[in-house]
């Protein structure tokens, strides 16, 4: 059950109803208890002294029977006496202690006559407790004077009236107690009730003040101190109510300017983050005299300082940035408020070149204006930018060389076969032997150089065999052409450190011969005072890419590495080395201007990789890397006889365009015993095989006007499945001349023809049919 906080056993109602309640049972206890004690001791007062007064009239009756000896008439007025209901017994004791009669109650022995004797001298008074029931006996010792003795006469009187008289008192009282108690109760109940009201309502105002009802009061109208207090009271919750307010609006706007530092704070931490790891070049300067307030880490991962040596320094100081660059900045400041897009280039801590695209803002900061710069670092872009535009214009220059080269590998077909042809037909005495080798070496010539440009323009014949590069090294220094250099620059020596167990390449022997013979044709120019040429070969694993003059990527390469003491090269000469027809040499005393690009045309149609480090006066490493292969390399095949790849009158239908190329191929097929037909175009040949069969096609990939190779031998295998073909052609063997193989076609045959080159391959067809 549950009470009023105010009549709860801890509310004040409850303790002053206790208060009054214990004060009134308190005074009531007191008021009884002084009745009693009043009451009994005045009853107790008369009912002595009535006795006493008898025993005094007894001991002059005994005293007059001792005279008398009528001893008789004493014990009958003894028993009278202690007939009476306040006398409990009468004794009458001899000096001896012996009692001599005895009247009334024998409750209490008559043994204990002499210990009671011993009170008072033998007279007084004395209450005792009978041992045999425990009530309180008063005795009265009365000395009586019997002849020359002095007796004592005992009177044991009863208390029971004085009890009776007690308990009644204590009746009375309890009962007056109980409705003396039950009105202060009532009473206390009622004024406390009503003094207690105006609390109860400070009480129920406080909780609604604490629960926040800040609009409660209290309504006592009272003037006296509880209506002061109450005034007090709503006074207070008035002014807390406005202190409330205020400490809400105060409140929220510490909220407000917690929650701006707050997003200030992280504001503040994610530019920092975005200003220290931003990609690009981040940084803060003065306007007047360019200092750095602030850079981040970028800046100082392009200019190789640290973030230390930036700050407070300047970009003139630092030597970054030239002082023309920087009026041109401040004067574009000036006069727009900002920069964009300024082109900049600059020089990093190492003395690298780094191109950046520039971009300024003014920002208050501090309440100073600063300039807030951000710069793109642009190098690898430019490089990537120049390394297009060489390519491009190689292309452009391979697009027209490579034309001329095709048209000028037909012109030569006939300088390089027909003196095939005629030595074959010449007896080994006769005077017009020589003559027909020397044009027969002089197209070998012009051929070669043809080769170089259709290299240059990527179009060359790229045959693919597995070969070793120490090979490859070791046969050009035993060549005539490497002989010849050396008779050309005597004070030039050379050194070489091949590595043994040297991995295979795939590739082209003789243009790989031909990027080494032009390596060290180069090195040897650059040292017209004579000098050091260290070449060397080595297995190389990449596990990341290395950025050179080429980006190489990761994998396992043969590093082909020439090194030389020279001259070196300049830094903008080193842009242009691998242009067509770029050279330093004198005119006229070697080279053509094509070597060095022959060596980068090998090496990307190697699909490697070429660096170039140089410094003038200390010269030049060319490092070039090829991709390893796992395959064994083929035993190199043996000249043979004409007659191992003589025909037996197979048929064969050269398809050309040209005339010369289809006359020289008809011309050396007969001449080895073949059945030859020609036709001009792709779809003469189709119309041919329409009415006829012929055992081998020889297919031109490139005719014009009309299909080309690839779409001539799909439609002559709608007409003839299974036909068998070998593809010519002077240029490289393309995505296209690769497809034809796939369809069926066999050997890919360079131009210009060999009897020995154009025979095995026919023969080898032969050979594989069943």
């Amino acid at each position: 059950m549950q009470f009023h906080p105010l009549i709860s056993r801890s509310g004040l109602f409850f303790k002053i109803t206790l208060l009054v309640s214990l004060i009134l049972i308190l005074a009531i206890v007191s008021i009884t208890a002084i009745s009693i004690s009043k009451e009994t001791h005045t009853i107790t007062s008369k009912l002595i002294e009535k006795n006493m007064t008898i025993s005094r009239q007894m001991a002059v009756g005994v005293k007059n029977a001792f005279w008398s000896l009528n001893w008789h008439f004493v014990e009958k007025q003894m028993q009278g006496i202690a007939e009476l209901s306040d006398i409990t017994f009468l004794k009458l004791i001899k000096p001896d202690g012996e009692i001599y009669l005895s009247a009334g109650s024998r409750l209490c022995g008559e043994e204990q006559v002499t210990q009671w004797l011993d009170v008072d001298e033998k007279q007084g008074l004395k209450q005792i407790v009978c041992p045999i029931n425990g009530s309180v006996v008063q005795m009265i010792v009365t000395p009586v004077e019997v002849g020359q003795d002095s007796w004592v006469l005992l009177t044991g009187l009863s208390l029971k009236e004085v009890d009776d008289a007690r308990r009644d008192i204590i009746v009375q009282n309890i009962l007056l107690g109980l409705v003396i108690l039950l009105t202060g109760v009532l009473v206390s109940f009622f004024f406390a009730r009503g003094m207690l009201r105006p609390v109860r309502d400070f009480v129920l105002g406080t909780r609604e003040i604490g629960s926040g009802n800040l609009d409660y009061r209290i309504k006592i109208k009272s003037r006296d101190e509880i209506g002061n207090l109450a005034d007090a009271f709503n006074k207070m919750a008035q002014d807390l109510k406005r202190t409330t307010a205020s400490r809400d609006q105060l409140a929220a706007e510490i909220n407000e300017r917690r929650q701006a530092e707050r997003a200030l704070r992280e504001s503040e931490e994610k530019f920092s983050k975005v200003f220290h790891y931003a990609p690009m070049m981040i940084f803060i300067s003065c306007i007047e005299d360019g200092t750095f307030l602030d850079v981040n880490n970028k800046f100082c991962e392009v200019f190789g300082i640290s973030r230390e040596e930036a700050i407070g320094n300047s970009s003139v100081g630092l030597n970054w940035v030239t002082p023309e660059d920087r009026d041109r900045i401040k004067k574009e400041l000036e006069t727009h408020q900002k920069i964009r897009r300024v082109e900049l280039k600059l020089k990093a801590k190492n003395g690298k070149e780094v191109y950046c695209l520039y971009y300024g803002e003014l920002v208050t900061i501090d309440n100073q204006v600063r300039l807030l710069s951000i710069g793109l670092d642009i190098t690898e872009q430019k490089r990537l930018e120049a390394y297009l535009q060489r390519a491009q214009k190689m292309e452009a220059i391979g697009e027209l060389v490579g034309g001329v080269a095709h048209d000028l590998n037909n012109i030569l077909s006939g300088l390089v076969s027909y003196p095939e042809l005629m030595l074959l037909d010449l007896p080994e005495d006769s005077p017009l032997r020589k003559p027909v080798l020397t044009i027969q070496k002089s197209g070998q010539k012009a051929a070669a150089i043809v080769q170089d440009l259709l290299t240059m323009a990527r179009r060359g014949v790229a045959v693919t065999e597995i070969v070793n590069l120490n090979d490859i090294i070791l046969e050009y220094l035993n060549s005539p052409e490497y002989h010849k250099l050396k008779k050309f620059h005597p004070a030039v020596w050379l050194e070489k450190d091949l590595a043994t167990d040297l991995p295979n390449v795939s590739g082209s022997p003789v243009h790989l011969s031909k990027t080494i013979m032009n390596l060290v044709s180069n090195a040897a120019e650059a040292m017209p005072n004579g000098g050091t040429i260290c070449m060397s070969t080595a297995n190389c694993l990449l596990d990341k890419p290395v950025r050179g003059y080429s980006h190489v990527e990761k994998g396992e390469y043969v590093v082909f590495s020439i090194s030389d003491t020279g001259e070196g090269i300049l830094p903008e000469d080193k842009e242009r080395i691998f242009e067509p027809f770029y050279t330093k040499k004198k005119m006229g005393r070697s080279g053509t201007g094509l070597g060095m690009t022959v060596v980068l045309g090998t090496v990307t149609d190697h699909k490697g990789y070429i660096d170039v480090w140089s410094q003038k006066g200390k010269g030049t490493v060319f490092t070039l890397y090829f991709p390893v292969t796992r395959e064994i390399a083929t035993e190199q095949r043996t000249l043979t006889s004409i007659e191992t790849y003589m025909g037996k009158k197979e048929t064969i239908l050269v398809v050309d365009d040209v005339l010369e190329q289809r006359e020289i191929a008809s011309g050396i097929l007969k001449k080895l015993n073949y059945t030859v037909t020609s036709v001009s175009s792709g779809e003469k040949a189709i119309e041919y095989l329409k009415e006829s069969r012929v055992d081998l096609l020889i297919l031109d990939m490139i005719m014009d006007p009309g299909i080309d190779g690839l779409e001539t031998y799909r439609k002559i295998l709608e007409l003839n499945p299974g036909q068998k073909a070998i593809i010519a052609s002077g240029y490289s063997e393309t995505d296209r001349a690769k497809e034809v193989q796939e369809i069926g076609a066999g050997q890919y045959i360079k131009k210009p023809y060999s009897i020995e080159e154009i025979g095995i391959a026919v023969k080898e067809v032969f050979k594989a049919i069943p």
